[in-house]
């Protein structure tokens, strides 16, 4: 059963870089025939911009068109992905990660936000704001995923197995970084989330051991509810 369709993209940026190559290109066309050639490096300034912003708002566009067929549906057993070819399956069982990659505009708000989503088989499929609704989506998804990833992790944990989060991995042992280099729980001071940051200070010199883009951490919800059962007390979050 279909749960939720979602498709289309929103057209405001594409929209706003038009306009404002049209405003620009008219500015400049405007000075040069009132101010002459005494403003022609203002002239210049304005057309380049404005040449600019026209050229990348008919490119925006350009992407909305070839992604207008683009769609992912939702079930209950997982969802479907359509970009352009053939519905790719994603069981909510099969998904081994999951990436979220976000940046903060300077007003506070999201300015890019994007998930990578990888099956068991390694097949991969990108989920940006071009489509409506990603945050809902993306909710979802992690919400699924997670409530049947996380009891396998955490038996792997308790089995003594290396848990991989990515540049980061944990055991009974410690933590340990890509490189195979470990360190053990008892010289871990703390592990800090920092914004978009994933950091690890030593205790001896508390000095940073470990850092990591949060979107380079795979699954990072899993991680910090694993963090939360084993070792509470060195989980710092600011």
């Amino acid at each position: 059963m279909v749960v939720r369709a979602i498709l289309g993209t929103t057209r405001i940026t594409g929209f706003g870089f038009l306009l404002g190559g049209i405003i620009l290109l008219s500015l400049g066309i405007a000075i040069g025939i009132f101010s002459g050639s005494s403003a022609l490096i203002l002239v210049l300034i304005f057309s380049i911009v404005g040449l600019v912003c026209l050229a990348f708002g008919i490119w925006y566009y350009l992407k909305l068109a070839l992604r207008s067929s683009w769609c992912i549906r939702v079930y209950r057993e997982g969802f479907t992905s359509a970009q352009g070819q053939t519905p790719e399956a994603f069981r909510w069982d099969q998904i081994a990660c999951i990436w979220e990659y976000i940046v903060f505009s300077r007003y506070g708000g999201i300015s890019r936000h994007k998930y990578t989503i990888q099956r068991n088989d390694g097949k991969q499929v990108e989920i940006d704001e071009a489509y409506a609704g990603l945050e809902e989506l993306g909710d979802t998804i992690k919400s699924e995923v997670n409530t049947l990833l996380f009891p396998k992790v955490l038996a792997t944990y308790h089995a003594g197995d290396l848990v991989s989060f990515g540049p980061l991995s944990l055991s009974q042992q410690g933590v340990c970084k890509s490189n195979g280099e470990m360190l053990p729980w008892s010289q871990v001071k703390n592990i800090r989330i920092i914004s978009l940051l994933v950091m690890i200070i030593r205790e001896e010199t508390s000095r940073l051991w470990f850092s990591a883009r949060s979107f380079k951490v795979a699954n990072l919800p899993i991680l910090l509810a694993l963090l939360k059962q084993i070792a509470p007390d060195k989980l710092k979050r600011e």
